[in-house]
């Protein structure tokens, strides 16, 4: 595996200002990311649906807590992703190979009636360079004690145009890692070990323990990610690394772990959902 100072050297999951909650412009991610060693970064800023103004706006218009405004998320627009794609790129002097990418919702259809799993914006399916799909527990898109989180996430990944599963563990709910496993070792999606669940201490190590464990048997990729929301988080993977030399995961199956690995991975995917759309 290619490592910088921190790690591996290819990050295939951050955030810019854009995001909102995030700190850092994107020539500031990789600045950072390029002063550390790192050969690639994908950036990967939340999907239009995050946003919960318009679910708080009515709730608030029916009269319910008022306090709901305090929670009010942001998330970037879909023209901001079409200026990515279109006309954004690094500073020359920062020598770093930028996947523009998306982190996008997994929705809840079964409770909702919708018809779609994820929440790409329409027309962008096959232009991105890498489609990170995310359970984020906000009611507007995914009520995590409603649904059967993994019939969801299986069907998600055997039928969405997706990369990679987003950090797939919560306290709230158990995920059937060896059932998802094999399902996204078929499908060819990669299931996403997010160093940040570990070193915040959202998820306890024995949860990634049986994620490793589960793709090991499966032979199901998996992608080691730093979910940076600021330039200095950005690249660290060390407490996930620890993790996968300790269990003595093949590294081979771990779609990052090089800047080669990184492009056969992004370029096949995007052939893939590209045939998808058409």
């Amino acid at each position: 595996m290619q490592l910088s100072q921190v790690g591996l050297a290819v990050d295939f999951h951050s955030h810019s200002i854009a995001s909102h909650h995030a700190q850092n412009s994107i020539d500031e991610m990789l600045r950072a990311a390029a002063s550390r060693g790192l050969v690639a970064v994908a950036l990967t800023d939340h999907s239009p649906g995050l946003d919960n103004t318009i679910y708080l706006l009515a709730a608030r218009l029916q009269q319910a807590d008022l306090q709901a405004d305090l929670e009010r998320v942001q998330a970037p627009d879909k023209h901001y992703f079409h200026t990515l794609l279109s006309r954004y790129a690094p500073p020359p002097e920062i020598k770093l190979k930028l996947f523009k990418g998306i982190e996008c919702n997994i929705l809840g259809p079964v409770t909702t009636g919708r018809s779609e799993w994820i929440d790409v914006p329409p027309g962008l399916e096959g232009q991105l360079d890498l489609v990170i799909a995310s359970i984020h527990e906000f009611e507007h898109l995914f009520d995590a004690g409603r649904e059967d989180v993994n019939a969801v996430l299986q069907q998600v990944v055997g039928q969405a145009a997706l990369d990679i599963v987003g950090h797939p563990y919560s306290r709230r709910y158990q995920v059937d890692y060896v059932a998802l496993a094999r399902v996204a070792a078929t499908a060819g999606v990669a299931l996403e070990v997010n160093n940040s669940y570990l070193r915040y201490k959202r998820i306890e190590t024995d949860v990634i323990r049986s994620l490793l464990a589960a793709a090991r048997q499966a032979d199901c990729q998996i992608s080691v990610s730093s979910d940076a929301h600021a330039a200095a988080e950005i690249g660290f993977h060390q407490e996930v690394l620890e993790l996968i030399r300790a269990m003595d995961f093949p590294p081979e199956l771990i779609v990052n772990r090089s800047l080669e690995s990184a492009l056969e991975f992004c370029n096949s995917r995007r052939q893939l959902r590209q045939s998808r759309v058409c």
